[in-house]
């Protein structure tokens, strides 16, 4: 507890207090020559109890003894290097380990007050922390940490799953081994700029390789995070999964360029196929419906995987088509035969997912319907 040049004791006893250890004082007015102590040894065995003791319950023990005689066997046992002591002999005042009580108790009540504010401000700095953890462990974006040189210091849960890796697979790579070849050369050039201190933060649309080698469109904003100077420490990266928009886009985009040159009924077959190669799929129709009723429609245009089919008429009833007629977007994802058993035609084409969606005229009403 009593700071000196010479001693270790003093930072042992505020680490301690630091750690949080309770602190007992040993007040009284001890002389062993006059009252209870017969000789050193006694003073010495007096100590060892308290060393002892402190082994088995950790504290801290500031021993404040007032002492009428002092003998070079306490300091040459080394008394005064287990426990601080506060002598008032004016003898004793000239051994280098005097230290006055005043000054004491004002050192402890400094060391005090720092170890209040550090406490403080370290209990700040842990909720910080832990708000961060909780952010970043439960974003539903991609969040990732990287290196100077890229590579992944660690990322969370949303990260791992958009890229079906682990977080420990992910500390072997770079942002370069998960990049699209033909995006790369972009995202280094940004990525060098972020590092260099050219740029603070960057937004690209790029495509990553996922760990099954499917391709994943992603928004992906980057900052970077410097300490106080401006050194760098490492970049902070948030993507988010636009691989559905950008299949839309792809998907107006040869529609568009696949009809634009088209017009009359030519423009449906145009349509459908364009429709087809764009969603991936085996077959594309569209119909129009054939009196008021709507019970009926017939195909205006018939995509059958590899050439168009003849177009023909068919009752609603028992099809998946009838309620996209009264004007529901319908999405049968799977099971579609067995949904509907008595339309013999979906068991003829091998049909097994359907998606309608109904066509309407400028005042709203429905005309017919689109269906893949």
């Amino acid at each position: 507890m009593i700071r000196r040049q010479t001693s270790s004791q003093g930072a042992s006893t505020e680490q301690a207090i630091a750690d949080g250890a309770p602190l007992i004082r040993l007040l009284g007015n001890i002389g062993w020559r006059k009252l209870n102590w017969p000789d050193d040894e006694d003073l010495l065995a007096f100590e060892a109890k308290i060393t002892a003791a402190t082994e088995h319950f950790p504290c801290v023990v500031v021993c404040m003894y007032d002492l009428h005689a002092l003998s070079g066997p306490i300091v040459h046992h080394g008394a005064f290097e287990t426990h601080p002591l506060i002598v008032h002999e004016r003898s004793a005042h000239k051994n280098p380990y005097y230290v006055p009580t005043d000054m004491f108790l004002e050192h402890l009540e400094a060391i005090a007050v720092d170890i209040s504010e550090r406490r403080r401000a370290e209990g700040a700095l842990r909720k910080s922390e832990e708000r961060f953890r909780t952010l970043f462990e439960s974003a539903p974006i991609g969040i990732s940490i990287n290196d100077a040189e890229g590579k992944f210091i660690q990322s969370n849960e949303s990260f791992q799953n958009l890229l079906q890796y682990s977080d420990d697979e992910f500390k072997g790579l770079s942002f370069r081994d998960i990049t699209l070849a033909e995006d790369l050369a972009e995202s280094k050039r940004l990525f060098g700029e972020l590092v260099g201190g050219k740029r603070k933060r960057f937004r690209v649309e790029k495509r990553y390789r996922k760990k099954n080698g499917d391709i994943l469109w992603a928004n992906t904003n980057c900052s970077a995070v410097r300490d106080a100077s401006g050194k760098f420490i490492y970049t902070f990266a948030m993507i988010e999964d636009i691989s559905q928009r950008k299949r839309a886009e792809a998907t107006l985009r040869a529609i568009t360029e696949g009809t634009a040159a088209v017009i009359g009924s030519e423009f449906f077959y145009s349509l459908v196929r364009h429709l087809a190669e764009a969603l991936q799929v085996q077959y594309a129709f569209i119909t129009e419906c054939t009196d008021e009723t709507k019970m009926r429609v017939r195909t205006l245009a018939f995509w059958r995987g590899e050439n168009f089919g003849e177009n023909v008429e068919y009752l609603l009833c028992g099809t998946p088509c009838q309620k996209v007629i009264d004007g529901d977007v319908c999405c049968y994802p799977d099971r579609l035969q067995a949904l509907f058993p008595e339309d013999k035609d979906l068991a003829t084409l091998g049909a097994e997912s359907y998606l309608g969606v109904p066509l309407r005229s400028s005042s709203g009403s429905v005309l017919g319907h689109g269906s893949r």
